[in-house]
């Protein structure tokens, strides 16, 4: 069975990068609010005839606020074009990705978080997204 990271990566990428300032590792230099892409969870799923996986995928939505106010509305807003980008890779957009086949997403969970320090509020919101995917058989 071949590994589903890389090509799941490349299409999350090309889904994701003409809507939302999105990283691999965001460079110090970032302009806020940035998405990066974080740990994968992979689990097999697969039976006698198919060669299947569900990976969940971690994004980090960060935005920072000078001072000690701020507002999560444009964490908001990334947090929504994800899912609604993401979520058409199945059945609308891609029905394979470079050798499989996306038959699922789904959002696992998603939580926030708020830190505050001498100078800048930040926000992070942290999505866990699942993809299901079965391998397709090479053509012979």
């Amino acid at each position: 069975m071949n590994d589903v990271k890389t090509p799941l990566q490349t299409a999350i990428f090309e889904a994701l990068n003409p809507l939302i300032d999105l990283y691999d590792v965001a460079p110090v230099t970032a302009q806020y609010p940035y998405t990066e892409i974080g740990e994968t969870i992979e689990i097999e799923d697969m039976d006698k005839d198919t060669f299947g996986q569900e990976t969940t995928v971690t994004f980090y939505i960060r935005d920072r606020f000078q001072g000690s106010a701020g507002s999560r509305a444009n964490v908001n807003v990334i947090k929504n074009t994800i899912l609604n980008a993401l979520r058409k890779l199945p059945k609308n957009g891609l029905p394979q990705i470079e050798g499989f086949r996306v038959t699922a997403v789904r959002l696992d969970d998603s939580n926030s978080q708020k830190i505050a320090d001498d100078t800048y509020l930040y926000f992070t919101e942290i999505l866990r997204i699942m993809f299901r995917t079965y391998q397709l058989e090479p053509n012979p």
